[in-house]
């Protein structure tokens, strides 16, 4: 299905550009060597608070492991700045990242909702994952709250449609009024 829907926007979108793939995968590098790093030094850091907290007799979820700077924080930091940076850069280039979509005539809000939808299931497939089996580990199978637990997936699911759909269609309109304004300052 993914393959279908990439090659349908390639069909929609028309040829690309060589020039800004170059640039994309030049800042993708960037970006996945940053989170590679911020991925090591976190998990670096969880073991070493768990070793901390072992040799000092507290238990690794105990107060002093949550009173520390807690390893899920620094790891959301880091992801933050990463992508953060990756997308400045590609801003400052003038390229907005697999995102031709100005180049066309209308918005493709169709597409935008599949795109946003294939997100959103994902999301609440991952969510409802990750809820349970954290749940398992700790009152096992038998106390796990599938109801709750899919709701939350649900919850964080039209979350993740609601405002994907709308930063794409926002970013369609932006980079519109921006090409066509670069276009009428060529024409002057």
């Amino acid at each position: 299905m993914i393959k279908k829907l990439i090659s349908q926007w390639e069909a929609y979108v028309g040829p690309k550009d060589e020039r800004i793939v170059a640039e994309e995968n030049r800042a993708y590098s960037k970006l996945a060597k940053s989170l590679l790093a911020v991925s090591i030094v976190t998990m670096y850091y969880s073991n070493a608070l768990r070793r901390a907290a072992s040799m000092f007799n507290d238990s690794a979820v105990g107060s002093k492991y949550m009173d520390a700077f807690p390893p899920h924080l620094i790891l959301s930091i880091g992801i933050v700045i990463s992508c953060a940076i990756f997308s400045s850069t590609l801003t400052k280039q003038g390229i907005i990242a697999n995102n031709r979509f100005a180049e066309v005539d209308h918005c493709p809000t169709n597409y935008f909702a599949i795109c946003s939808g294939l997100g959103a299931a994902a999301s609440l497939i991952c969510c409802f994952v990750v809820e349970c089996l954290a749940q398992i580990q700790f009152v096992g199978i038998a106390g796990v709250y599938w109801i709750a637990n899919l709701c939350i997936g649900c919850v964080m699911a039209v979350i993740v449609f609601v405002f994907s759909l709308a930063a794409m269609v926002l970013d369609y309109h932006h980079t519109r009024k921006s090409l066509d304004r670069i276009e009428a300052e060529l024409d002057a």
